[in-house]
This record gives C-alpha cells, structure tokens and sequence, in this order.
C-alpha cells in the first residue's frame, strides 16, 4: 500500500489554493485575476483540479459558476486546511512592518463610515503594505468566515458559536439631538416611541 506521503507527491497542493480562490469568486476570470493569472492558465488548473477530483467541480451559468455538491464539501474543509499549512510554513513573529497580506473586513453600512477610514490610516501606519477590502455585511457573517471569504467581521450581534474569536469593541447609545425649541424638549422624560412620531433629519452610527 502507498504512504500517504507517496500519495500526495503525485498531486500539486497549488491545485488547493486555486479551487480555495475559484470557490470565493465564483468567477474564472475574477479567480485568474486574484492569483495574476490569464484566463486562460486559470481555465487549464480548473481542468487540472476537475481530473484530480474526477468531478466537474463547477457548473457554468450566465453570472458565474456554481460549485456542485463534491466542490462544496471541500470548501467546507479548505479553510482548516490551508490555515494549517500557513500556520507549518510561517513560525516566525508576525511583523505588520512587513506584512503585505490581503484581508477583507464585513462592516454595517451604517458603522462603515465611522470604523473604516480609521482603521485604514492606522493600518497604513503600522503595516504599510497590507491590502484591506471592505465587504458588504451579511445577516449573520458566520458562514463566510467559515469559508474564509470574509477574515473579519464587524457584528452586533454575540457569536453562537465558540468555533469564532470575538473581541469587543465597544458599546453604542442612542443619542437624538433636536433643536432646543423642539416640542420634546419641554418633557422630563422622552422615549423612544415618543421619538419615532417626529420625523428625523439624518441617522448616524
């Protein structure tokens, strides 16, 4: 019987970062431009990895591909996998002075404006080279985390699971300014609901 070792001498492990990126894309050409291939070099590994697999992987549609149901129990191992692989090939101390890594960040809309532009100039300052994209948020983050398509999330909400890091950030109050004439401001005590029959001008996070 084989090794495992003589296994997998036999198989380009590239084959993995590929499929990892073909399945956060959707896109062939989108995935070729993420690892600065041409198309056409990202269409011969796609073919690569459908001989490997002896599945097709993908299914063409008029957006994109879709991956079928042999691609997607891979995807569902990859992230574990490739982290670990990283983890083997990168002991040494993380030095953000150096670091040139892409990551992509899930932030509520309403709170983009006020996270993103500091967090960037703060990245700038202390690693110069790092690439950070801004994600549309999701109503629950946890299955693109799971996949690696987002590396962070912003949520308000607590995770269910323990499989997630989380680190607080902070907390938000709600604060309604209006003018000093305002008919509110003659009362002691002013809800919500109060609040809400008035109409606002702008809403801020």
């Amino acid at each position: 019987m084989d090794l495992l070792e003589q296994k997998l001498s036999r198989i380009d492990l590239n084959l993995l970062v590929s499929l990892s990126v073909l399945l956060k894309e959707k896109s062939v050409s989108r995935a070729a431009e993420r690892l600065y291939l041409s198309q056409s070099a990202m269409s011969r590994t796609l073919q690569r990895l459908r001989d490997v697999f002896d599945d097709p992987l993908f299914h063409r549609t008029a957006t994109g591909i879709i991956p079928t149901e042999k691609a997607q129990s891979i995807e569902i191992m990859l992230p574990d996998l490739l982290q670990n692989l990283e983890n083997i090939f990168q002991q040494q101390k993380f030095d953000p002075g150096t670091c040139d890594k892409h990551f992509s960040l899930s932030i509520p809309s309403l709170m983009s404006h006020v996270f993103f532009l500091p967090l960037v100039q703060e990245v700038t300052k202390r690693a110069p080279a790092m690439q950070l994209t801004e994600l549309p948020v999701q109503v629950s983050p946890y299955k693109a985390l799971e996949s690696g398509f987002f590396d962070f999330a912003i949520h308000v909400e607590e995770p269910f699971d323990t499989n997630f890091t989380v680190t607080p950030l902070g907390k938000v109050f709600p604060a309604i300014f209006a003018h000093k004439d305002h008919p509110l401001a003659k009362h002691k005590h002013v809800t919500l609901a109060d609040c809400i029959q008035y109409r606002f001008l702008d809403l801020h996070i």
